[in-house]
């Protein structure tokens, strides 16, 4: 606070300090002092104390002009001064002098508070400075995260662009998978056709294999059947694959928030099209199974050297069984022997067919080759013939199993 600022009661009269000065008291340097802390004590709060003071100094200073006026007079100057004026006057001083111990006691205290005040708004000023960095490191952190929020905007648009190229690309996997089924159910057909014709034609040339043949027949009429329904069914999970792909396009151009949807539809077309080709390879496999029964005379994959190989091992196994008769169960035993004498009956119908042979015949108990011979030939010595024929079964022509089934060229 400036001087011009102050208060006009706190303000020295110019006439008090002319007084003052000549009268060459102590009273000056006290009011200089009191001025002086006046200067200080506004900035530290003491503004009170100060100007009370100095009033205190300024009616001392009127009362000592009062006291001292007619002493300006020269002719009253000395019968003016009395004893008690100048006992008041030396009071004065006194006090004077003590009002300077409290001004230079107010001057250090006020020093102390402003160095506290200092100290105290240095501590504030770091704390500011602290919370500005704090407040700048947490805008930065703000911007990191826009940042990677911008990042994952982006990244949450190609999640939705991968998706749909994904479906294109299952939808492509799709239409080639069935293109691919369509081939193969061509030559399914294609396949089963020729069956039933090798199979009717294997009907006219051996009367034997009637019952096998309606069976073949059977086989190829299911397998028809089988065939158009899976290619009804086929044509409905295109259909229903065409219609869920279109849909799923659309709910994905139209909303990205129903692709789970499209996805499940689309495993759901995916799977079907799965059981499709289980079937489709399971009527390949009975195919296989058909053509491996027939020998390639017969339309089948069946050579006469595997026919007879299978006598053979039939044969050994028979063998075998013969030599554990009562050593199992009756019953067992004849069943097992049943079941290797059909299987060789069998083979050797498939051999006959394939050899274009004259028929089969049943050994039965006490048969010889003579006698074989002789029933088919008017002979006996034709034997050899049928043993040829029938190296893959017996061991020597001496040695004939009863109800084993022989081939007679």
């Amino acid at each position: 606070m400036s001087t011009s600022s102050r208060p006009a009661s706190v303000l020295l009269d110019p006439r008090a300090w002319f007084s003052l000065k000549q009268r060459g008291t102590s009273i000056e340097a006290g009011a200089l002092l009191l001025s002086a802390l006046l200067l200080v004590s506004p900035a530290l709060g003491q503004e009170q104390t100060v100007t009370s003071t100095l009033s205190d100094a300024q009616a001392d200073n009127m009362s000592a002009d009062r006291i001292l006026a007619p002493a300006q007079d020269p002719l009253a100057a000395g019968l003016a001064v009395s004893l008690e004026q100048v006992e008041r006057l030396a009071s004065q001083l006194a006090a004077c002098r003590r009002g300077e111990v409290q001004m230079q006691t107010i001057l250090w205290e006020t020093q102390s508070a402003l160095e506290l005040a200092q100290n105290r708004v240095a501590t504030e000023i770091q704390e500011l400075v602290r919370r500005l960095s704090e407040v700048r490191h947490g805008l930065a952190e703000k911007e990191q995260e826009m940042v990677w929020c911008t990042a994952a905007a982006n990244d949450g648009e190609t999640m939705i662009v991968e998706p749909v190229g994904k479906l294109d690309r299952q939808q492509e996997q799709l239409n080639a998978q069935t293109l691919a089924a369509d081939e193969e159910r061509a030559r399914i057909l294609a396949r089963a056709a020729n069956l039933e014709s090798e199979l009717f034609a294997s009907q006219n040339q051996v009367a034997d294999l009637k019952e096998l043949n309606a069976e073949a027949q059977a086989l190829g009429d299911r397998l028809l059947v089988r065939m158009e329904t899976l290619e009804a069914e086929l044509a409905d999970a295109e259909q229903s694959a065409t219609a869920e792909s279109q849909n799923l396009r659309l709910q994905v151009e139209t909303t990205i928030a129903e692709r789970e949807n499209l996805r499940t539809a689309l495993s759901e077309s995916e799977w079907e099209l799965a059981g499709i080709k289980r079937q489709l390879t399971q009527v390949q496999k009975a195919l296989t199974k058909v053509r491996a029964r027939l020998p390639v005379s017969a339309g089948g994959s069946r050579t006469d050297e595997q026919i007879q190989n299978e006598v053979a091992g039939h044969m050994i196994e028979l063998r075998a069984l013969y030599k554990q008769r009562g050593e199992i169960d009756v019953s067992q035993w004849q069943d097992k022997r049943d079941i290797l004498e059909a299987e060789i009956r069998t083979a050797q119908l498939a051999l006959a067919e394939s050899i274009g042979a004259k028929g089969l015949y049943w050994v039965q108990r006490d048969d010889t080759m003579a006698k074989i011979s002789q029933v088919f030939y008017g002979q006996a010595s034709g034997w050899p013939q049928v043993y040829a024929a029938n190296r893959h079964v017996l061991e020597s022509p001496d040695r004939v199993f009863p109800g084993v089934t022989l081939v007679i060229p």
